[in-house]
């Protein structure tokens, strides 16, 4: 294998793990996937996934994915799923940072 094919199929598998984490979640395995999400060696991809699968989690992990997610990759990554998993957060946080 060349370092240009392993290039490429080190980038394909990077930009696929994200939705292999959240198939696995999707179909019933979320502790699985959030291990695979943790195997991501990017912050930025790694926070993303992790927003995905807040989506998909019962009440009792969504929140500290939530929390793991800000930390990793700030608020935008958590932003469209937080009102979901906490009524009125949004509004909250905005008024937080604009006073």
């Amino acid at each position: 294998m060349s370092s240009a094919d392993f290039t490429w199929s080190t980038c394909t598998f990077a930009r696929t793990r994200p939705a292999v984490a959240r198939e696995t979640a999707r179909h019933g395995d979320p502790g699985r996937a959030e291990t695979l999400t943790r195997s991501i060696a990017h912050r930025g991809t790694q926070a993303r996934a992790l927003a995905a699968l807040v989506e998909l989690s019962e009440p009792s992990r969504d929140r500290r994915l939530a929390a793991q997610v800000v930390v990793l990759g700030g608020w935008d990554p958590v932003l469209p799923v937080l009102e979901r998993i906490v009524p009125r957060s949004v509004a909250v946080v905005v008024d937080q940072m604009m006073s």
